[in-house]
C-alpha cells in the first residue's frame, strides 16, 4: 500500500448540521445530542494519511488480530518519522470485547488526557482488560500517536455490554467515545458513521445461529493460523468465508443494515455511510464497512490528500 504525503485542511470538532458546500463547516449545535460532527483537522498537523478507519478490533479475545495494523503504522512511521500515521483514526466499535472478557473500562481514566496517564498506568489498565501482548502493542502504538497529536475515536457498540454509555462525550485512556457521528471529508462529502448494532433484527433466530457458527469458526481460524505462522503456511479464513457466503445466500438479512443506515444518514444531510458490526467487508460509493480486525483479512480505509476515500 502506497503511503501518501498529506497536505491538510482547516478543521474543528463540533456538533453540527446538514450538508454544506465543500469546505464549509456546519454550524455548532445543529445535530442531535447523540451525533458528533467531525470536520477535517488542523492543516498544521503533519501526517502520512488524513484519516484512517479501522474495523472492529475485539481486543481481549484470542481472535483479535491487531498485528497487521500495528505493522502498517510502524512501517509508515519508519518512512516518515516526523509525521503522524493519520491525523484522525476512527475505530468502528467493538474495540474492547467486554462481553467476552467480563472486564469493563475503569472510571479512573474517564476524561483524563493521554499526556496525564503514565505509561505504567496505561500498561496496567490494558493488562487488566485482558489484552494479549500483540493487542497491548497495538495500544502502545495508538498511545504514541495520541501523544503526537492524533485523535482516536471509538464508537459505542454491543460488545461493550453497555459500559461505554457513561463515557459518551468523554474519553477513555485518551480515546474519544461517541455514539454516532457525521464526518466531513476534505472534499466536503459527509458520511454518517455508526457501529451498526442498532439495526439488528429483534430476536432473530437467523442472526443468533449465524453468530454462533461464526464465533466457532473464528476460534478454529485462530488456532489454525497460529499453527500456520509456526509452519510458515498461508493463513485460513473459514469464518469470513462463511459470513460472505451467508450474506450472499440471505442477502435481504444484511441489506437492511445498509438501507436503514443510509436512511438515517440522509436525514442528517449525509450521502454515504460507514459502519462496523457485520464483519462483512463492503466498499462502495455510498456504503463502507471495513469488516473486523479478527482472524480474517484486515482492511484499513483511508482518506487521502484530496479528500477521496480508498482502501
Amino acid at each position: 500500500m502506497t503511503l501518501l504525503d498529506q497536505t491538510l485542511f482547516e478543521a474543528m470538532t463540533v456538533t453540527g448540521e446538514r450538508e454544506e458546500p465543500p469546505g464549509i463547516v456546519a454550524s455548532e449545535s445543529a445535530y442531535p445530542p447523540n451525533i458528533t460532527f467531525f470536520a477535517p483537522r488542523d492543516p498544521k498537523l503533519r501526517a502520512v494519511h488524513e484519516t484512517a478507519i479501522l474495523g472492529d478490533p475485539h481486543l481481549g479475545t484470542p481472535s483479535g488480530d491487531t498485528e497487521p495494523v500495528t505493522h502498517l503504522i510502524r512501517e509508515a512511521k519508519a518512512s516518515f518519522p516526523d509525521k503522524l500515521f493519520a491525523k484522525r483514526i476512527f475505530i468502528m466499535g467493538d474495540t474492547f470485547d467486554v462481553i467476552t472478557t467480563g472486564v469493563g473500562p475503569s472510571d479512573e481514566f474517564m476524561g483524563v488526557p493521554i499526556e496525564d496517564i503514565p505509561l505504567e498506568a496505561y500498561e496496567a489498565e490494558m493488562k487488566r482488560m485482558q489484552l494479549t501482548e500483540p493487542q497491548r502493542d497495538f495500544m502502545r502504538v495508538l498511545r504514541d500517536e495520541m501523544l503526537a497529536g492524533a485523535e482516536i475515536i471509538h464508537f459505542n457498540d454491543n460488545h461493550g455490554g453497555g459500559c461505554w454509555d457513561k463515557f459518551i462525550g468523554s474519553t477513555y485512556m485518551g480515546i474519544r467515545v461517541v455514539q454516532d457521528a457525521v464526518w466531513q471529508t476534505k472534499s466536503g462529502k459527509k458520511y454518517f458513521m455508526t457501529h451498526g448494532n442498532k439495526y439488528d433484527p429483534p430476536n432473530s433466530l437467523i442472526n443468533m445461529l449465524c453468530c454462533k457458527v461464526y464465533n466457532a469458526l473464528l476460534l478454529l481460524d485462530t488456532k489454525l493460523n497460529q499453527l500456520a505462522a509456526w509452519m510458515y503456511l498461508q493463513r485460513v479464513y473459514y469464518a469470513q468465508f462463511f459470513k460472505e457466503k451467508f450474506k450472499k445466500g440471505i442477502g435481504s438479512f444484511f441489506s437492511h443494515y445498509r438501507e436503514n443506515a443510509l436512511a438515517e444518514g440522509e436525514n442528517l444531510g449525509c450521502s454515504a455511510v460507514i459502519m462496523g458490526h457485520t464483519h462483512c467487508m463492503v466498499f462502495s460509493e455510498d456504503y463502507i464497512n471495513p469488516a473486523a480486525m479478527q482472524a480474517c483479512p484486515i482492511h484499513v480505509v483511508f482518506e487521502y490528500k484530496d479528500g477521496t476515500i480508498g482502501i
